[in-house]
């Protein structure tokens, strides 16, 4: 029954191991670096603060048409998953800064950067990065995989825009903050 324990754990040892992995296979690329590849590149502030005012758009337009469908706004799995944490700064550490950390090297990273010179191109590349994010995430319904779906194609088009890595790491890492505050909301409140 320690379900969210095991989740935190399995979230940052993947940070680490895959994280690592994923530096090391850049490393092996002829003729690019691996801040090049990877897009490890400081983005402008103003670039910044757009895109996390994105990310804060969709989440309050997913909260919003939760409520107006008549859903939960916090999925039962992530309710389960933050009762059977056992160490909840472990588990805010795992859902609001690993994971993103690792989900967008390998996805907005490594992925992206492959595919976009590909004949996918970049746009190409976004929308099916995206959809192979959301269905990793197999442990929600359809409509939240939509969503994170959603997500996944406004983090790319930030990754391309911007050049920088940084930013969609920065919207993930935002989005999974206020999904995790709004758990230990509803956990506390038992709203």
């Amino acid at each position: 029954m320690a379900e969210g324990f095991y989740l935190a754990i399995v979230s940052i040892a993947t940070a680490f191991v895959c994280g690592g992995l994923i530096f090391l296979l850049a490393g092996v690329r002829k003729g690019i670096s691996v801040s090049d590849y990877l897009g490890l590149k400081s983005p402008r502030s103003t670039a910044i603060f757009k895109w996390l005012g994105v990310a804060v758009a969709l989440w309050a337009l997913c909260d919003t048409s939760s409520v107006l469908l008549k859903r939960n706004v916090v999925p039962d799995f992530m309710v389960k998953a933050y009762l059977t944490a056992g160490s909840v700064p472990l588990f805010w550490l795992g859902i609001a800064v690993a994971a993103p950390v690792f989900e967008e090297l390998f996805f907005r990273g490594f992925i992206f950067a492959g595919w976009a010179r590909s004949r996918l191109r970049p746009t190409g590349t976004i929308f099916l990065t995206a959809a192979l994010w959301a269905a990793i995430h197999q442990q929600y319904d359809f409509y939240d995989m939509t969503m994170i779906g959603v997500m996944g194609i406004l983090l790319g088009f930030a990754r391309l825009q911007t050049g920088s890595l940084y930013t969609p790491i920065l919207m993930h890492c935002l989005q999974n903050l206020i999904a995790t505050t709004e758990l230990w909301l509803f956990a506390r409140n038992g709203v």
